[in-house]
């Protein structure tokens, strides 16, 4: 297992850079170093995000959990980008969305 603040991705390793991930390059780097190396690791756990995302880079998951209190909602409105600051549409603190999430595995 992995631990760390903010994700490599939130869903996709190839999506673009933006606040709330990696950017692409030191992303697509470090992946392909943990992948080579004899780690085993399977599971990257991650929040910085205020949200639940999460996805796969071969055997590796990537799981981005929520806060545990207040939580960011994601913006509908048009231009807003997820993985920007554009994306946040306001904040939540109830059991729907708050506290913690398993992977997969």
């Amino acid at each position: 297992l992995l631990f760390g603040h903010i994700p490599p991705f939130l869903h996709d390793p190839s999506e673009p850079t933006g606040y709330f991930n990696w950017p692409a390059g030191v992303r697509r780097r470090v992946l392909d170093q943990l992948h080579a190396s004899r780690a085993n690791v399977h599971a990257w756990f991650c929040g910085h995000y205020h949200r639940n995302a999460g996805g796969w880079d071969g055997p590796l998951e990537v799981v981005t959990t929520a806060a545990v209190g207040t939580n960011l909602l994601s913006a509908t409105h048009e231009g807003s980008d997820p993985l920007e600051l554009s994306g946040i549409g306001g904040a939540a603190l109830e059991r729907r969305t708050s506290g913690l999430r398993l992977g997969d595995r």
